[in-house]
């Protein structure tokens, strides 16, 4: 894609824009109205994972101060040109594999957005108290995420209990298969899963069934 001409990248954006936020993900609108696309502006947002920029550029179209950020340079450069393309310049960082994961000054931003992301990284609760510090009082983290009923309906078997390592359930693999084409790391979360990992640092302040199927949910975390 960086390869492509501004006039034929901007034109596929338009299509990866269009089926995104009008196919089944965004089913009645869901997706954007609890992730907060439409009623969020003027905010300092870190989009963790970005990939090649969407979500970024969405939130930069509507007012926000924009941090890129991904594990992968390209894809990094990529947010950058698409974001520029449409007059609305983001920053961008690079994503390590450890702690503190984004070179940020603590105090720097007001949301942490993640969008299919969280659920991907093993050692999730790291990633989350590193991001604690990132954050401005009265911030908060956004995430999309692989629901429990989303393991019932496409492994077909009951949800493993909320305290378990799903790495060692037998149908694990079969999860991956249905929710990670990258196949290496999956996860599910309930609302109850998110307070057991991560409740002795953030509160749950949403967690909303977004898809028809209830495949994939959003959660709002907030610091204790």
């Amino acid at each position: 894609m960086l390869a492509m001409s501004d006039d034929d990248l901007r034109s596929l954006i338009k299509r990866f824009r269009h089926t995104r936020y009008n196919g089944w993900r965004n089913y009645k609108g869901k997706w954007r109205k609890y992730m907060g696309m439409d009623d969020t502006t003027g905010k300092i947002i870190l989009d963790l994972g970005c990939g090649v920029g969407i979500e970024s550029l969405e939130l930069a179209l509507a007012g926000n101060d924009v941090i890129a950020a991904d594990l992968v340079p390209a894809n990094i450069e990529l947010a950058q040109r698409v974001a520029a393309l449409y007059g609305r310049p983001v920053r961008t960082a690079l994503v390590g594999w450890e702690p503190p994961y984004v070179d940020l000054s603590d105090d720097s931003i007001d949301i942490l957005y993640m969008n299919g992301v969280l659920h991907h990284i093993p050692h999730a609760h790291d990633l989350i108290r590193a991001s604690l510090a990132w954050l401005r009082p009265g911030g908060e983290i956004r995430a999309m995420l692989y629901s429990d009923r989303g393991w019932a309906k496409y492994v077909g078997v009951v949800v493993p209990p909320f305290d378990s390592d799903v790495t060692q359930h037998p149908h694990f693999r079969k999860f991956l298969r249905a929710f990670d084409r990258v196949g290496y790391h999956a996860d599910w979360y309930s609302r109850k899963r998110l307070e057991w990992r991560f409740g002795d640092i953030v509160d749950i302040s949403m967690y909303k069934y977004i898809t028809n199927d209830d495949r994939y949910a959003v959660t709002r975390m907030v610091p204790k």
